[in-house]
């Protein structure tokens, strides 16, 4: 599948408090922190670095600190939409590994 969605449910089964622990589960993705800076989080899907380019919130991408994230709470979010590959071309040009998206609660 080049498409996985990880929903509210699976959020809280999880418990997961960030997107590193809310994806650490999701086949061909990596998601840690940057070096010994636990405040920012550091992405790889199929082998390639999201963390570039490759993070949006409601299809907007993110600002990025060069190498990586900042935390990000999942509190607010709804659902997590793993893009990896050509699927991630929905978005327009980027990182040849995919994506992430965020889509927050209405």
């Amino acid at each position: 599948q080049s498409i996985t969605v990880v929903g509210r449910q699976q959020l809280d089964t999880q418990n997961a408090q960030t997107l590193t622990q809310a994806t650490q589960y999701v086949a061909g993705t990596y998601a840690g922190t940057f070096g010994a800076d636990t405040r920012l989080d550091f992405f790889q899907l199929r082998g390639f670095v999201v963390s570039d380019y490759g993070l949006y919130l409601n299809g907007l991408q993110l600002l990025n600190y060069g190498f990586a994230y900042s935390r990000v709470d999942t509190f607010g979010l709804e659902r997590i939409e793993l893009l990896r590959g050509p699927s991630a071309v929905l978005f327009g040009a980027g990182n040849p590994g995919g994506l992430i998206n965020q889509i927050s609660k209405r």
